[in-house]
């Protein structure tokens, strides 16, 4: 498999929606819609179905995976455009949001429109796959909606009532859902067999965890992300994976950091404190943890190993 070529293939169909979609009108409707998606980054979801279809069926033409490809990362940004008024966020990927640039009515149009837009692009599945592609989609659609309502909820509800456990399933809907849903569509579409699917699922199940945690943690310890601050969370008070942890070490001096008005003297506080309890070097092991119980379930399929390798090096950022 020459992945480099197939990586430039999905630019290019994701590159094509684009321009498709920038010729529509009214360009009121739909110059957001091509904003955000012009706009790139990692284009992670799509690739994993294009992955995850490719173990399956190596000698497969990538249009068949195509329209999951198109429809996973046109719904993937269109959660972002909502999230973001949600947010009241100023900036993505280095730029201003859609909110931000048009304001909140065009931001949810032109994300209720992404959202038909998303469902449109699994039209052209091959009939056989399309019942179940549909119901795979919706699973995920349905797990995302009620992970953002959980979160909602997380901002006006105290620490003392929150648990490590209820954040675990949070981010299992919010953040692993769109990875499960990527992967299992598109080995549906190789078709894949009930048994692999389940082992996929599964996998993308953990690494979602991996991947919110170790976020959270890049947050705090990690270098500042362009558009972004460092220490983001910790001037919304964001309950995070090391945020909880905390408090279940030092409920006392966890309330006390946080209700430091200064931006600048909480980060430093929260900071100090998840370094005097360890709670950074905890959650990378937390990361460990979680994708290597997801590598398991991957080296559980019925593939050739070597047909995994650019799964898992995409997953967890690292060779195999």
């Amino acid at each position: 498999m020459n992945i480099d070529k197939e990586i430039d293939q999905l630019v290019d169909i994701i590159g094509e929606e684009v321009e498709q979609l920038a010729a529509r009108e009214p360009h009121g409707l739909y110059e957001p819609i091509r904003y955000i998606l012009s706009q790139g980054g990692k284009r992670l979801r799509p690739l994993l179905a294009l992955l995850t279809y490719r173990a399956f069926c190596p000698e497969g033409a990538v249009e068949e995976v195509a329209p999951v490809m198109k429809a996973v990362e046109t719904f993937h940004n269109f959660t972002l455009i909502h999230d973001d008024i949600m947010d009241d966020a100023p900036m993505r990927r280095g730029e201003p949001t859609v909110y931000k640039k048009w304001g909140a009515n065009v931001g949810i149009l032109s994300g209720d429109a992404m959202l038909v837009e998303a469902y449109r692009c699994l039209e052209s599945i091959r009939p056989e796959y399309l019942g179940q592609i549909f119901s795979l989609f919706n699973t995920m659609a349905d797990a995302i909606c009620r992970g953002q309502q959980y979160d909602l909820e997380f901002e006006t509800t105290p620490l003392s009532s929150l648990t490590i456990g209820s954040y675990l399933r949070m981010i299992s809907l919010k953040t692993s859902a769109l990875f499960r849903g990527s992967m299992v569509m598109g080995a549906a579409v190789a078709g894949a067999s009930v048994e692999d699917r389940e082992h996929i699922a599964r996998a993308a199940e953990l690494m979602g965890l991996a991947f919110q945690i170790m976020d959270d943690y890049l947050d705090v310890f990690g270098e500042a992300k362009f558009g972004k601050r460092k220490g983001g969370d910790i001037i919304d008070r964001k309950k995070t994976w090391l945020l909880l942890r905390l408090y279940e070490c030092d409920p006392k001096r966890a309330e006390e950091a946080l209700a430091i008005e200064s931006e600048a003297d909480r980060i430093a506080s929260v900071t100090n404190l998840y370094e005097q309890w360890n709670i950074h070097a905890e959650a990378l092991k937390e990361v460990d943890r979680y994708t290597e119980a997801a590598l398991e379930e991957l080296r559980a399929l019925s593939v050739d190993t070597s047909a995994l390798e650019h799964i898992i090096s995409t997953l967890t950022g690292r060779a195999v």
